[in-house]
């Protein structure tokens, strides 16, 4: 078999042009991931600061404690100390701790945070994504409810069971997580 170099000539030659281009594809994508970074978890860090003041309010101070990477709590991602604010913006006393959660379902995902106060009772919960098939009935009849003080955590009859379900479950694996590492 004989090899026409002119055609191996022309195949190399398409394959260093495209060679050429996904490296500098790739060189382009990685400068705009750089070059974005920052500014994306700058913005998600604001939007998850603003979504804390949800719990406990806009007067006290939160503050990152970790994040948490324990397989045991697996909707948990991380949490945030809260305290009341002082003078010249002071930290008082500590009111409670604010996890950062997420869970999935056959109806869609959940990313919220709920507040477990120092003697480990589930505070508030708060939706920062509800991407349920019956988002807004699971928090008006849910996670309104149960803020205003209506229901208990696990009345998870409210015409969106499977979604209060996950979120109960979310809630009591924050107050589990207090118990075993932050309870006094």
């Amino acid at each position: 078999m004989k090899i026409d170099k002119k055609l191996l000539k022309h195949y190399s030659f398409v394959a260093l042009v495209l060679g050429g281009i996904a490296s500098i594809s790739a060189l382009l994508i990685a400068l705009t991931y750089m070059i974005t970074n920052s500014v994306i978890e700058e913005n998600n860090l604001k939007k998850t600061l603003e979504s804390l003041k949800n719990i406990y309010g806009e007067d006290k101070i939160y503050e990152k404690v970790e994040d948490i990477d324990n397989q045991s709590y697996s909707y948990l991602n991380s949490y945030y100390a809260s305290y009341n604010s002082l003078e010249n913006n002071q930290k008082g006393d500590l009111i409670g701790y604010v996890f950062s959660c997420d869970g999935k379902n056959d109806y869609g995902t959940i990313e919220m945070i709920v507040g477990i106060n120092v003697d480990s009772d589930i505070s508030k919960i708060y939706l920062i994504v509800n991407n349920q098939s019956f988002g807004q009935t699971v928090q008006n009849n849910y996670v309104d409810s149960f803020n205003n003080g209506e229901i208990e955590i696990g009345d998870v009859s409210c015409g969106a069971t499977y979604s209060a379900t996950l979120i109960r479950d979310m809630s009591l694996q924050a107050q589990q997580y207090f118990n075993d590492f932050l309870g006094k």
